[in-house]
């Protein structure tokens, strides 16, 4: 998922359509779209044509997609907050926060 996002993130900063991506590769946009849905893989070498398509430096973009895959393992998932103290059992409602009868 990381990948995909990573890979649609450098064509939109580039201003690319799927399709203006898919004519400076060759490839049609449908196959721009199944490598951006992760339904096909994208090996280093077509990484390297992408990253020549998009004129943007092929080492510096693995570095950068290097240090967000790194980032993800240390905290793969960032808008969930840690879990509190595991319960036990259902939580008591105060009186004062108990509807009335």
């Amino acid at each position: 998922m990381l990948f995909r996002r990573f890979l649609v993130s450098l064509r939109r900063g580039r201003k690319l359509t799927q399709t203006q991506l898919g004519r400076r590769l060759g490839m049609s946009q449908v196959l721009v779209s199944r490598c951006e849905k992760g339904y096909r893989k994208v090996d280093v070498l077509e990484m390297r044509e992408i990253c020549r398509a998009l004129k943007i430096d092929f080492v510096e973009t693995i570095r950068d997609l290097d240090t967000q895959l790194t980032q993800h393992e240390q905290n793969p998932f960032p808008l969930v907050p840690p879990d509190p103290e595991p319960s036990r059992g259902p939580a008591k409602t105060p009186k004062s926060e108990a509807l009335p009868s």
